[in-house]
């Protein structure tokens, strides 16, 4: 499942650099104001996407831009970026897929207005110092059904001419082709070779109809001898009581060899290519193949001991006795297995034996060696940064997305996890070695934040929301928090030791018989004590529950 994120600055050193997508200069506008294309940090701290690319590199898509990696500890963001048309364009989107092979690294924007949310388009780089943006994919027409070719023949459509709705919430490159899934937009797909020029056409692909357990393309007979157009099918992706399906509602997909795999609102489609751009397609459903749900929201590929796992977030969508949960197949669709049943999951990823499952409930995982094993699932305990001097945690039960990363450069496997709280790092498998970004805060006062606070959306973990008290730059040992309602009658007292207690220093919004307190304002005294100093500060905090 996808999000909504961004990102600033370095020196790049060697001339390796030289030709890089990221950029290593400064540039002068008309009115001689210096103005920076990149920015040190996260920009959001919401982050649904995470893709490694070469020797070392890794990208994060946030809530507000695209932000990369580069030397395992630094992280930047791209705060504009420098056309092929040479324009320039501001990164604000938030980003809703990232895809990459080789050099090649494309991802998908999306925003928002009092109309709905729509795609900002597809941004694509080849490794050469400027990026091409082609617009939101639509048709120009005002027909009610237009011909799009398919193979050696061609097949009806609906044409989409909006990007409301049609937002790119996956992507998926090889070596001929990159594929992009945009709910209302479809499955579409463009030639690898063609995604320099911003102009090239994103070919929209026919998937089965809702009723439909296969649809091959390859097969000429499939097509009307007079007209050469696929008899009796029309690719529509509005729901079924206005004449559509349900199926051409793409949403996830993932590709390799001859083979690509598409989630969707009616289950999963495995499609074989053949000659010509043709495809023969095989639909899998909760109906007819034991799928938990419908609603497909995230694919996985794992290949390890010469066998090869197809893994799937699978939601309810509208049918009795369907079910959140993970589906998976062990031989290409033929059969499909179920786990984690009752478990909202976002995202699934897997290195060699290794899989992880991003949920609403946490980060799972489990080892399969061989595809029969049983698989028994552990849960990481909470992501907890904790160093001599401070303590930094992820307030939110939910993971987005986690990939692990063993490439040499690291020289140990990292677990890199996205959330809506932050992106955090793991260099040991004990789950307690954490590292967390976030977004830059205030360095020289002491604060709280989100202000006004709202328990019930507000950094919840375990059914509890927080309000943090950032310290500044102040190394904190000791601290006691004391709360006030607005006649200054004591809601709270606590005591807090960095060497006793982990997490940060928060409060939940209940006094101290463990009530939640009422809607108003609150009165915040707490005293910090570091370095064999004590300083008072007082602040208020709105609370909205």
């Amino acid at each position: 499942m996808k999000l909504y994120l961004r990102f600033t600055i370095i020196l790049f050193f060697a001339s390796s650099y030289s030709q890089s997508i990221l950029p290593d200069k400064f540039e002068l506008d008309e009115d001689s104001i210096l103005t920076k294309t990149f920015s040190l940090g996260l920009k959001s701290n919401s982050i649904s996407e995470i893709v490694f690319q070469g020797d070392s590199k890794v990208w994060f898509g946030t809530g507000r831009g695209i932000s990369y990696l580069v030397d395992s500890a630094s992280i930047y963001t791209l705060d504009t970026l420098l056309l092929n048309t040479g324009n320039t364009y501001l990164m604000y989107d938030g980003i809703s897929g990232i895809a990459n092979f080789n050099d090649h690294i494309m991802f998908a924007g999306a925003s928002g207005d009092e109309l709905g949310d729509f795609g900002t388009g597809i941004f694509y780089n080849d490794g050469s110092g400027e990026w091409v943006h082609h617009a939101q994919p639509t048709e120009y027409s005002e027909e009610s059904s237009i011909l799009q070719p398919i193979g050696n023949g061609y097949f009806e459509m609906l044409p989409i001419t909006t990007h409301y709705s049609n937002i790119s919430y996956d992507l998926s490159v090889t070596q001929d082709y990159a594929w992009i899934t945009s709910w209302a937009g479809g499955l579409r797909r463009i030639e690898l070779d063609s995604l320099r020029n911003d102009n090239a056409q994103w070919f929209p692909i026919p998937l089965p109809e809702d009723d439909q357990l296969n649809l091959f393309t390859c097969d000429e007979n499939i097509f009307d001898d007079s007209l050469n157009v696929i008899t009796g099918y029309f690719l529509n992706p509005r729901d079924p009581f206005d004449g559509g399906n349900h199926n051409h509602k793409a949403f996830s997909v993932i590709s390799y060899s001859d083979t690509v795999w598409v989630g969707t609102a009616n289950g999963i489609n495995r499609g074989i290519l053949g000659e010509n751009g043709c495809i023969d397609w095989n639909h899998y459903s909760f109906h007819h193949h034991n799928l938990s749900g419908n609603f497909v929201v995230g694919l996985a590929y794992q290949n390890w001991n010469n066998h090869r796992i197809i893994w799937a977030a699978s939601m309810n969508a509208n049918n009795p006795g369907e079910q959140r949960g993970v589906s998976y197949t062990i031989d290409d669709g033929e059969n499909w297995q179920t786990t984690l049943i009752g478990e909202r999951v976002y995202n699934i990823s897997a290195m060699d034996s290794l899989v992880l499952v991003s949920s609403e409930s946490g980060l799972w995982k489990t080892i399969i060696h061989y595809p029969n094993d049983p698989l028994v699932w552990a849960k990481y305990e909470p992501m907890v940064e904790q160093t001599e001097f401070y303590n930094l945690e992820i307030l939110s039960n939910g993971v987005f997305t986690a990939v692990a990363d063993n490439r040499p450069y690291l020289q140990k496997m990292t677990l890199w996890v996205g959330t809506s709280d932050g992106l955090a790092k793991l260099n040991s498998q004990d789950g307690m070695n954490w590292k967390i970004y976030r977004t830059a805060l205030e360095q020289n006062s002491v604060f709280a934040y989100p202000n006004p606070f709202s328990p019930s959306v507000d950094n919840v973990v375990n059914g509890d929301g927080y309000v943090r008290f950032s310290t500044g730059s102040q190394i904190i040992e000791k601290a006691n928090m004391f709360i006030y309602s607005f006649a200054m009658e004591e809601v709270l007292s606590k005591s807090f030791d960095v060497n006793i207690n982990t997490g940060e220093l928060k409060w939940n919004g209940k006094d101290n018989l463990g009530k939640s307190v009422s809607n108003g304002v609150y009165f915040v005294n707490l005293e910090l004590s570091g370095g064999g100093k004590w300083s008072e500060h007082w602040m208020k905090v709105i609370v909205v529950q």
